[in-house]
């Protein structure tokens, strides 16, 4: 006699509905390191612009450049924590009606991606003018 019995739809399956709950909060802590390090990145040529005025140096042009990187990543870090919560909910609707398969692929995933990539590009510039 097995005591466990096996749920009869996902529906009733709360694994599931817990699995959903543990991407969402994947997606925001996601989002809140891209804050983070949107940050830190807007803050670092304000550093480096310090470093090289303290030296006599001319002002650095890179502050600028890495201001807007840092605001990119900070409005992607925001946008993504607004996505993630709209697709956990469109998640569980289609949990809930049946047709989960049918709602979701993994576009969000791929436009992090391809920001990340963006970023690190214009970060690698920022630096390489420096």
């Amino acid at each position: 006699m097995d005591s466990m019995q096996q749920p009869s739809s996902i529906e009733q399956d709360p694994r599931v509905y817990l699995a959903a709950e543990r991407t969402l909060l994947a997606w925001v802590r996601t989002g809140i390191a891209l804050m983070g390090l949107g940050f830190v990145i807007a803050r670092f040529g304000l550093f480096l612009r310090e470093m090289v005025m303290h030296a006599g140096g001319p002002s650095p042009d890179g502050f600028s450049k890495s201001l807007l990187i840092g605001l990119v990543l900070l409005m992607a870090g925001i946008t993504l924590c607004i996505f993630a919560s709209l697709r956990h909910a469109r998640m569980i609707r289609a949990l809930d009606e049946g047709s989960f398969r049918k709602s979701f692929d993994s576009r969000m995933a791929y436009a992090l991606v391809a920001l990340l990539v963006l970023a690190g590009i214009g970060m690698m510039l920022v630096l390489l003018w420096l």
